[in-house]
């Protein structure tokens, strides 16, 4: 379970290379989690055992999240929180805890989180429409993220909690290709 939790964050990884040409990686939503390497693949292996390797001493990520603390802002209590789960070794269960806090405060204020999904970038109407017919459905204000999957076809999947509305060309080629055999 841990080691699922730690590729779901690998996979949010971005990589630049800076001016001296080496590579610097971070992981969204990891404060303090970040690597300098050559290359690539090298600062992917190293942001990977930045997080779950035991080795390096919580000392030393205690202090990497100081200086980030102190050169970004970050409040007190956030710094302490980052450091409970630096010394409990969860840090690897970040992205999974800002997930849950995210959704609880989108309860607590009356939101509906929605994921849609569609084969195109979408236009700001087609947003607009999307959220409007999303509202109606949960009959709350909705949060959307949007991403596409070229491999739908056309159309959008909308994804609201486990419910799954599924508007792709690929979703209704399934269904007649499923009554086909059916039949």
């Amino acid at each position: 379970m841990f080691n699922e939790y730690l590729d779901k964050a690998m996979r949010h990884a971005r990589y630049e290379q800076i001016e001296d040409g080496t590579y610097f990686g971070w992981i969204p939503g990891f404060k303090g989690v970040w690597a300098n390497k050559p290359t690539e693949q090298e600062c992917r292996k190293e942001l990977r055992e930045v997080l779950e390797t035991p080795s390096i001493p919580a000392e030393q990520k205690r202090k990497l999240v100081d200086a980030l603390a102190a050169r970004l802002n970050i409040s007190k209590p956030v710094r302490n929180f980052l450091v409970v789960l630096i010394d409990h070794r969860r840090v690897g269960f970040l992205s999974a805890i800002t997930k849950q806090f995210r959704h609880e405060i989108n309860q607590r204020m009356g939101f509906a989180e929605a994921d849609i999904i569609s084969a195109r970038e979408l236009t700001p109407a087609e947003h607009s429409s999307l959220e409007s017919q999303v509202e109606r459905l949960t009959s709350k204000k909705v949060r959307v993220r949007y991403s596409q999957d070229p491999s739908l076809l056309g159309g959008a999947v909308v994804k609201i909690g486990s419910t799954i509305y599924d508007g792709s060309v690929k979703g209704q080629l399934e269904r007649i290709k499923a009554a086909l055999i059916a039949s």
